[in-house]
Order: C-alpha cells, then structure tokens, then sequence
C-alpha cells in the first residue's frame, strides 16, 4: 500500500510546476515569442502566481483538516 503522504506531496509538486508553467508561458506571450495580446500574458501570470501559491496552501489546508486523496 502506498503512503498518502506520497501522493500528497507529488500532486502539490504538479500543481507548483502548472503554476511555474503558465508564468513562463505568459513571460513568452510578454516578450512575443508567442503571438498573443498582452492582457493574456497578465492574465497567464496572475492565476500561475495564485496557483502557485494559493493553489498548494489550499490543498495543504484541506488535507490537514482530514480531507481524502491519493488513496
């Protein structure tokens, strides 16, 4: 049986780097290496930084308070 803790830890991994993965992708809307307005690149940004950060304190919060996953 595989520890829960595991899979945790592996998905707030994933969720970090999707979070890591927009910022890049609108740094590269930013400076036109993909052709798309600006606003989208602000808008990739902001919710790769709420992902980030948000995203890993939420799933931190509600697995500590006894919510399921990974099992």
């Amino acid at each position: 049986m595989a520890d829960p803790a595991k899979g945790r830890f592996f998905i707030i991994a994933l969720v970090r780097l999707a979070g890591i993965g927009m910022i890049l992708l609108a740094l590269m809307i930013y400076y036109k290496e993909i052709a798309a307005p600006e606003i989208v690149a602000g808008v990739l940004a902001i919710l790769g930084l709420l992902t980030m950060f948000g995203g890993t304190r939420y799933l931190a919060r509600k697995w500590r308070s006894g919510g399921s996953c990974c099992e």
